[in-house]
């Protein structure tokens, strides 16, 4: 999908026909450096497009879960036969119509990312003091790179795991969870606004 796309645009997504509510383009940052070996850090990745279904692409009226995200590489503005189908869908159910313009969403669209990290067990209560401190200070605007130069020496000891997904419950040991409202972006790089963080001792 174009980037120069504008939002409310009639699109289909990979779950059908509607309007495009949003797009997030990601980029490569330090804690993707196993999976874009060779890529430059803030080079775009992948985008994300928010967006609010009005059918299926046979044109049975979406009900309930309006609200989807997809790779915006799926997503495509409607051809003249699929815009032919909702010009009928909204003239012959008017009422419909009027209930979907009206629905907004009731929360901003949420990007997790998760660090699997193996630690030391001397370090686990050192880290999880800095990371409570960390939060405190930065609760609601930070970067993936302030959480490391807030852990300074600590977090040169943290092991980013380079294992796949099917293997990395058996070989990594704590898990921070960063939580980006909005997926926000500022100079390349996600801006979070939330961290949780799992120990399995």
């Amino acid at each position: 999908m174009s980037a120069d796309i504008e939002n409310d645009a009639w699109i289909t997504g990979f779950d059908g026909i509607g309007q495009l509510i949003s797009l997030h383009p990601l980029f490569i940052e330090e804690f993707h450096e196993n999976y874009y070996k060779g890529e430059a850090l803030g080079s775009q990745f992948f985008t994300t497009a928010y967006y609010k279904l009005f059918c299926d692409v046979d044109g049975a009226l979406r009900k309930r879960n309006h609200f989807k995200d997809c790779n915006a590489d799926y997503c495509k503005l409607l051809d003249d036969e699929t815009k032919k189908l909702v010009e009928e869908l909204i003239q012959n159910d008017q009422k419909n119509y009027e209930r979907y313009v009206s629905l907004k969403p009731k929360k901003a669209l949420l990007k997790k990312t998760e660090l699997w990290l193996h630690l030391e067990k001397p370090l686990i209560n050192e880290v999880i003091k800095g990371l409570d401190s960390f939060v405190v200070k930065k609760p609601d605007s930070f970067c993936y790179m302030d959480i490391i130069d807030h852990m300074k020496g600590d977090a040169k000891k943290f092991v980013l795991s380079p294992y796949s997904f099917s293997d990395r419950y058996e070989k990594t040991n704590f898990l921070v969870t960063l939580f980006n409202s909005g997926i926000k972006t500022r100079e390349n790089r996600q801006i979070f606004n939330r961290i949780a963080y799992f120990y399995r001792g």
